[in-house]
């Protein structure tokens, strides 16, 4: 089955989004944790999400914190602030709840969305963020927050937010801050589609999507690396699996059990993949392709990986500051004696 390429001035997450649910609203857009949601679901849910935006007053510019793992409901939020121009902050769960404080008062975010297993860091935390209006679970039920349900139902005839635009921020992304507090930085919807790629926005090289690729998403959303691999999956029309969290033996039963294609992996993913007990070639005969980022693949490493998952390797080295590729390896770089090895002493 081959998508109809994609017009080149959709370069809104929020519009391109529309154009597959209408091109191909059947299609698996998103499997995470047991639920599936096709692009026209995702399409329908994330308009809501918008209207319940609008209708908790948030306008242009406003920022929605986000304390979770990977979920339908983190993607869900990502294209409803791009259909509102509310903002998403993705914040790392792993953090010190000092640090979430931080990132949430910095940022200013007048929503947080949480986990209820984040819910008691949530609430510690909430007498320092004076710019926080209200709370929302995004799972489970009780009193100490409203649940995203009764959230997204509080959006019914709120009035459709205006068009986005290219140059409308989306996301704001926090580093670990070497030096000291986390730094920031913001990226609007055309830091999404700056990497090369074909008519139909495939991806880069690196990546070359095709229509029926099912792809891991192995790094969290709270990380540009996984944040922009996810965007291009979802820009290319493709089916994306998202882990609540990595884990070498679920994502090796994702990767033989769901046919997964193309992954975007770390080298100690990598690597806690091989090492897993029992793993073997059998378990990635379906991958065509492992894109990988985040720090360069160790000799060793490399040549292991190609002998044994027996795919494309292709790296990704990306820029954080403004949510792109700075540039890559392609597969017939990963083989010793290539000029690219050769080129950077890793030959």
């Amino acid at each position: 089955m081959q998508t109809p390429a994609v017009p080149p001035h959709h370069r809104t997450l929020d519009a391109r989004l529309a154009y597959h649910a209408t091109h191909r609203p059947e299609h698996p857009a998103l499997r995470c944790a047991g639920v599936e949601v096709t692009y026209g679901r995702l399409y329908a849910e994330s308009a809501r999400g918008a209207l319940a935006l609008a209708a908790a007053g948030l306008t242009k510019g406003s920022r929605v914190g986000y304390l979770g793992k990977e979920s339908v409901r983190f993607y869900e939020l990502l294209f409803a602030c791009a259909a509102s121009g509310a903002v998403l902050v993705p914040v790392n769960w792993r953090l010190a709840p000092a640090d979430v404080a931080y990132i949430l008062r910095d940022s200013h975010a007048e929503l947080l969305f949480t986990d209820a297993e984040f819910l008691p860091t949530a609430r510690e935390i909430r007498p320092d963020l004076p710019d926080l209006r209200q709370l929302v679970l995004l799972d489970g039920t009780g009193k100490a927050a409203r649940t995203f349900r009764d959230w997204k139902d509080a959006g019914r005839g709120a009035p459709a937010p205006a068009l986005s635009d290219t140059g409308d921020a989306v996301a704001q992304m926090y580093t670990s801050g070497t030096t000291g507090l986390p730094t920031c930085a913001v990226l609007a919807h055309r830091s999404f589609f700056a990497a090369r790629g074909g008519p139909d926005n495939a991806g880069p090289d690196e990546i070359g999507f095709r229509p029926d690729d099912i792809s891991l998403i192995g790094i969290s959303g709270s990380h540009i690396g996984g944040l922009w691999y996810a965007t291009q999956g979802f820009n290319a029309g493709v089916t994306n699996i998202a882990l609540r969290s990595f884990g070498s033996r679920e994502a090796l039963e994702t990767i033989r059990g769901s046919g997964v294609t193309t992954a975007f992996l770390v080298p100690a993913m990598l690597l806690m993949l091989l090492d897993e007990p029992g793993a073997a070639e059998a378990d990635f005969v379906t991958l065509r392709k492992v894109v990988h980022g985040g720090s360069p693949v160790a000799g060793p490493l490399r040549r292991r990986c190609i002998a044994v998952m027996r795919c494309d390797l292709a790296q990704l080295r990306g820029l954080p500051g403004s949510g792109d590729t700075a540039g890559g390896l392609p597969p017939a770089g990963h083989f010793s004696g290539s000029p690219h090895l050769r080129a950077t002493g890793r030959a």
